[in-house]
């Protein structure tokens, strides 16, 4: 009689986690210039807005891309570091090192 394989879980678990959390970024992403041209301002709020979103985009821009992701999945999903972390294949604490650079990046870049 052969024994047959066993799964590894926790492989398993990390895929299911993973394609969740691609399902949620493509399902939920609302891109930029449509919240802030949602406003029915006049039209000065609605330049305001859109300089910020080209400013925003632009220092999102200059982000690496691992920067880009994590911080895209914590601010724009409210995802958790651990589930940021099992989506991109890294560490939780990787994840809020890359979150903290990204947010001092682009706090540099807009201020």
């Amino acid at each position: 009689m052969t024994s047959r394989p066993r799964p590894n879980w926790s492989t398993i678990g990390g895929n299911v986690l993973k394609d969740a959390a691609r399902r949620a970024r493509r399902a939920k992403v609302v891109p930029l210039h449509e919240e802030l041209r949602a406003t029915d301002g006049d039209p000065h709020e609605r330049a305001v807005a859109g300089e910020a979103e080209g400013r925003l985009l632009a220092g999102l821009g200059r982000l690496s891309r691992m920067q880009r992701e994590v911080f895209l999945l914590r601010a724009q999903q409210g995802l958790a570091y651990e589930e940021i972390a099992a989506a991109l294949g890294t560490s939780p604490g990787a994840a809020r090192v890359h979150y903290h650079h990204a947010v001092k990046r682009l706090k540099e870049y807009l201020a």
